[in-house]
Parts: structure tokens; C-alpha cells; sequence
């Protein structure tokens, strides 16, 4: 029998809608990175490639009232096919800041900085990195909107590459070396910044061990969070200032680690053993749950393919789907930053989809928040209540109405009733049959409100 209610929030978002932005046989959209902004905006960095003439534009391209407009940043005369060669964010008033590479040659790499505060974007060059690398780099405000930036440069006395972290003094770009151990040429995830502004970095460092580098009373220090060859790490804060971070492991396992504890837990995920990618990008849904992506390679009529998965933590581990199933086909995102979660719970994810003829930018959304935060009864708005097999509800007027029922990880397993239904109560049976004993959700969906209940199956 289906017992014992309780209005908690309720997963699901696990189902996906995807658009395909821009397409063109005559452009590359390469290495797309996606971040919000106070509205809930979609702004997407991407690089628009003509390869036919081998020369391209970092371009922005976001949402705006319905319709995806795109504006340029800058020129490039590189594809840039390191997708940790620029990075976005968005301040409090909606304006764009990018730090981007520009590789002229192996003697002529800089960084640069653009911002359109002033309506158009406005491009600043504020360092010169080093030759014969990539050049990783990542950007993030504060909470007055101060941009700072770490990235990676070449020494030429010591022929070390250095991990860096730079801000603006009176205009003037300034920046101190975080680490006395040269780093790993790809291995720089994520700048995160603490509420109160103090800086902490996750980078891949001496003898490709994974570190988190922090400054406390002006000086840097750093700690080992992982030893075997970790890849391309990503990492976020969350309203805590506690710190997520997911990675490749040498042993081509996705791993995952955080300090919420006061001390770094590791854990292993997900064995991959497959060909592909292995980018990962995590980030933390309004109730403060980890959820991430990462591309993992598949095999497909002796064709090569790249699908994207995703994966939210649970009580008792971790609940994982593939987002892209499309044969035939490579799907690259850009590093680092290719899936966000806005304010209401709603996941975003970009990425290059890629047939082997032309390329197209592909921007999906799950069809509903991940996690609708717990609610209580008094915010209930339909009175929805489960007693024994039964669900009760009340309309305060005649509405069309859609009731499902979701599993413990979001999946909808059954309809229950949709229509038009006259204002009053309403009373309608769970059909339970065939289905396993455990948690489930019921969800109350009319054209402007929601409501969800919480029940247990047992037999």
C-alpha cells in the first residue's frame, strides 16, 4: 500500500529538451561554455570558426527575450581547440566579463580581458603568458564585481610553468605567483572565491598530483587532494564556501571530492574505460546537492562517439543517465564550464554537436528543476495530501491539471490523471501495480503552480 505523507521537494530532472542554436556547414562552433545571470539569462562563449578561410571570432551569443542574439569578442587566427583558453561571467548588473588567450605564435601568446560595461564589448590586453603551451586560465567576481583571474605563465629564468593569480589595481592589472612547485601544463579547474573574497584555486600540480591552493593573511598555501594522475579537474563553492570538485583519475575512473568535513574526502564514481574525452563539469542545485556532467567515448558501427552523461549525489550514492544518444556523432563541450544550474533548479548544458560534415551548437535544459527546494504546507496550493492508495486535492477553480508519480531518482514512472478538472476536491486512486517497494513522488502540475507529496510503497 502507498502510506505516510510528506511535502518534500522532488527530483526530476532528468529529462532534457535540446535546440540546436547555431548550424552552418561553412562554421565550427567550438569549445561553447555557458553561465547565467542574475535573470536567469543564458550567455554562451563559444568560437565561431570559419575553416574554410582558417580564421574565426570568440563570439557571446544569449538569450534575450526568446531570441539568441550573438555579438563578437574578439577576432582569433587560432581554432583554439583547448576549451580552457577562455572563460565568462556575469556580474549583478548583467554585464560580460571574458579573459581569453590570444596565440599569435609560440613566441606570441597573451591574455586579455573583455567587458561590454560600456554596451559594446571592449577588449584589454593584461599579460603575456608563455610560448609552447596552452595557456589555462579561469575568471571570477567577487561580490562587488571585481574580476580576478588565474592563469598560467611560463618563467623564462626558471622554465617553469607558474601558476598565477591577478587583479586590478587603479586599472592596472597586478598578479603573484600562487606556488613555488612548477604545474601541469592542462591543470588548471576552476578560481573560486569565498564569500568575504579570500581566493582558492584547484590545479593539477607537482608530479601531477591534485592540489587546492587557498590564501590566508596574505599568503598562499595549498593541500593535496588526490595523487594518481588526475585530469581536468572542475570545481565549485557553495553557499558554505565549501568546495566540490570532479575529475578524471589516472585509472580513467571520474572521481569526486570535497573539504565539507574540514578535511579533503575523495571518492571514486564512475569507471569509464572508454575512448572519448573525459571532460567533467559539476556544479551545486538550490538545496546544496552536487550534480555534474562528463563526456565518456562509445563505440558505434567502428565510428567513434562521444555522449554526455549526467549524475546528481544521493543519500546512497549516485544516480547517473546519458543526456546525448545520438548515433553517429561527437558532442565537445567546451572545459570546465559547460553545465550550470540556475536559481530555480533548472540545469543548462552546451556543447558542439558534431556529425563529421558540419558542426552545430547544441543548448539543452532539463525540462524541469533538479531539485525543487522542501516546501511547507502552508505554501501547498492544491492542499495535495496522500492518504493510504489515494491522492486528495483541491482546485480553487476549473484548471487543466497533469498528477504523475516519480521514483526515488526522478524518473516519472506513471500517469495519474490529466485534464480539465471543475474548482473543488478531488479525489484520485494510485494504480501501484507492477511497481517495486520504495519512496515515491507524486507531482500536481497546473498551467502556474506546482505541488508535490512525498509517499512510501510497501508490500
Amino acid at each position: 500500500m502507498l502510506s505516510s505523507l510528506l511535502l518534500i521537494g522532488i527530483s526530476v530532472g532528468v529529462e532534457w529538451e535540446t535546440q540546436y542554436i547555431l548550424e552552418d556547414p561553412d562554421y565550427y562552433y567550438y569549445n561553447p561554455m555557458v553561465t547565467l545571470d542574475n535573470q536567469g539569462k543564458v550567455h554562451i562563449a563559444y568560437i565561431h570558426w570559419d575553416h574554410a578561410v582558417d580564421t574565426g571570432n570568440l563570439n557571446v551569443i544569449s538569450n534575450q527575450s526568446g531570441e539568441w542574439i550573438s555579438e563578437t569578442v574578439a577576432s582569433v587566427n587560432y581554432p583554439i581547440l583547448w576549451g580552457d583558453l577562455y572563460d565568462i561571467e556575469v556580474d549583478s548588473q548583467g554585464n560580460r566579463y571574458l579573459s581569453y588567450i590570444e596565440y599569435i605564435s609560440k613566441f606570441r601568446i597573451y591574455l586579455w580581458l573583455a567587458t561590454d560595461t560600456s554596451g559594446e564589448f571592449e577588449s584589454e590586453r593584461i599579460g603575456t603568458p608563455f610560448p609552447y603551451s596552452q595557456g589555462s586560465q579561469s575568471i571570477e567576481l567577487d561580490g562587488n564585481d571585481n574580476p580576478f583571474i588565474a592563469f598560467l605563465q611560463f618563467n623564462y629564468n626558471t622554465f617553469e610553468l607558474e601558476l598565477r593569480f591577478g587583479w586590478f589595481e587603479q586599472d592596472s592589472f597586478v598578479s603573484e605567483r600562487v606556488v613555488l612547485d612548477s604545474v601541469d601544463n592542462e591543470s588548471l579547474g576552476n578560481l573560486l572565491l569565498e564569500k568575504d573574497g579570500t581566493p582558492h584555486i584547484i590545479y593539477v600540480g607537482y608530479e601531477h598530483r591534485l592540489y587546492h591552493a587557498f590564501k590566508t593573511d596574505e599568503v598562499w598555501d595549498k593541500e593535496r587532494i588526490w595523487y594518481f594522475l588526475p585530469l581536468r579537474p572542475s570545481a565549485v563553492m557553495d553557499t558554505d564556501d565549501f568546495i566540490h570538485v570532479i575529475y578524471r583519475s589516472g585509472d580513467w575512473s571520474i572521481r569526486y571530492a570535497h573539504n565539507r568535513e574540514g578535511e579533503w574526502i575523495d571518492e571514486h564514481i564512475i569507471a569509464t574505460f572508454r575512448w572519448g574525452y573525459d571532460i567533467t563539469c559539476i556544479d551545486i542545485d538550490p538545496d546544496g546537492i552536487p550534480c555534474f556532467v562528463w563526456t565518456h567515448g562509445t563505440s558505434n558501427e567502428n565510428r567513434q562517439q562521444t555522449d554526455i552523461s549526467y549524475a546528481r549525489q544521493l543519500e546512497n550514492g549516485w544516480f547517473e543517465e546519458t543526456v546525448t544518444e545520438t548515433p553517429n556523432v561527437v558532442e565537445i563541450p567546451g572545459e570546465h564550464n559547460f553545465f550550470k544550474i540556475d536559481k530555480a533548479g533548472y540545469a543548462h548544458l552546451v556543447y558542439e554537436y558534431w556529425d563529421r560534415e558540419f558542426s552545430k551548437l547544441a543548448y539543452a535544459k532539463s525540462k524541469a528543476p533538479l531539485f525543487v527546494a522542501e516546501q511547507p504546507n502552508e505554501v501547498n496550493p492544491f492542499d495535495l495530501r496522500v492518504r493510504g492508495s489515494t491522492v486528495h486535492f483541491s482546485l480553487p477553480e476549473a484548471s487543466l491539471i497533469r498528477l504523475d508519480l516519480y521514483d526515488a531518482v526522478g524518473r516519472r514512472v506513471r500517469l495519474l490523471a490529466s485534464g480539465v478538472y471543475n474548482s473543488g476536491q478531488h479525489s484520485i486512486p494510485i494504480n501501484s501495480t507492477g511497481l517495486p517497494a520504495g519512496v515515491y513522488f507524486i507531482r500536481l502540475e497546473s498551467a502556474d503552480r506546482t505541488s508535490s507529496a512525498k509517499s512510501v510503497l510497501s508490500r
